[in-house]
């Protein structure tokens, strides 16, 4: 799948969608409906997105237990939580595949300097979807200025999901996510050490290897096409260090895997780059 960056009227942040996507507006009005009885076996719902000339395009269907929650909401409260903060987050870019949509954010009050002029943020990336593979939520993460690498560290910064946000009690959805936010935005600086500490270890071609072996054998598994732009990006370096290594990785899960494979593969990538800090000390 090939995407392409777009300027929607009204964001400031780019929108990376497949070339192919009918519908490239990931805030386009969805309509939820009751299917027939016979169409399905138990009770369903239908979703649908309406295009501004009236007709629908279908996206998915679901139980009618499942809790649908639009794009338009979820950028709406996402970005109330984080107003509600000191933390200042500022757009950077979005995805939207016609099911999946992210936006990713960064901080401008959480910023640290890895090496000379090497500065990472914290970030915060939005997820939503209609077909039941990502729940409205948000996951922190760092980001590298230089090449705005997402690095998402997993348990090292967690996230939080979201539930009931089309009820009543917005008021109470926001001000828990902004107490959520501020104590799991607290853990930046325990990162910024282990980053800090990736520097410090100098990198072989063995421990190119091992990292390569564990990313193809595991799951999600990293493309195998997609190892030799690592080893371009780790070139560019006289003399790597882990940190470099976990870049070269990342700049691939960033640039040029699918948006939402490379989330979870950057996550594994994150696992064993941390593993390896925990070895060295």
């Amino acid at each position: 799948m090939k995407f392409q960056r777009i300027q929607l009227a009204g964001h400031q942040a780019p929108i990376h969608v497949p070339e192919d996507l009918e519908v490239k507006d990931p805030f386009t009005p969805i309509e939820v409906t009751t299917l027939a009885a016979g169409k399905s076996p138990v009770p369903a719902i239908a979703i649908h997105l309406r295009k501004p000339d009236g007709s629908l395009v279908y996206v998915d269907h679901h139980s009618d237990q499942y809790h649908v929650v639009s794009n338009t909401l979820a950028l709406e409260t996402a970005e109330a939580v984080m107003h509600s903060t000191d933390l200042a987050f500022s757009p950077l870019r979005s995805v939207w595949d016609g099911k999946r949509w992210s936006a990713l954010y960064v901080s401008n009050n959480k910023i640290a300097t890895i090496r000379d002029v090497d500065r990472v943020g914290l970030g915060l990336l939005v997820q939503n979807s209609y077909n039941a593979t990502l729940m409205f939520g948000v996951r922190l993460l760092a980001i590298r200025f230089a090449c705005e690498n997402g690095l998402v560290v997993g348990s090292h910064l967690e996230g939080f999901t979201f539930k009931h946000v089309n009820g009543s009690g917005r008021e109470g959805i926001i001000e828990d996510g902004r107490q959520r936010l501020i104590e799991h935005a607290d853990a930046f600086v325990h990162v910024i050490e282990a980053f800090r500490a990736m520097d410090s270890l100098p990198v072989s071609a063995c421990d190119v290897g091992i990292w390569a072996r564990e990313l193809v054998e595991g799951s999600p598994a990293w493309p195998k096409t997609q190892l030799y732009p690592v080893l371009q990006q780790l070139e560019k370096v006289k003399s790597p260090t882990v940190w470099d290594l976990y870049n070269a990785f990342t700049y691939v899960t960033s640039h040029e895997l699918n948006p939402f494979t490379g989330v979870d593969l950057a996550e594994r990538v994150a696992d064993i780059a941390f593993r390896t800090v925990e070895v060295a000390q």
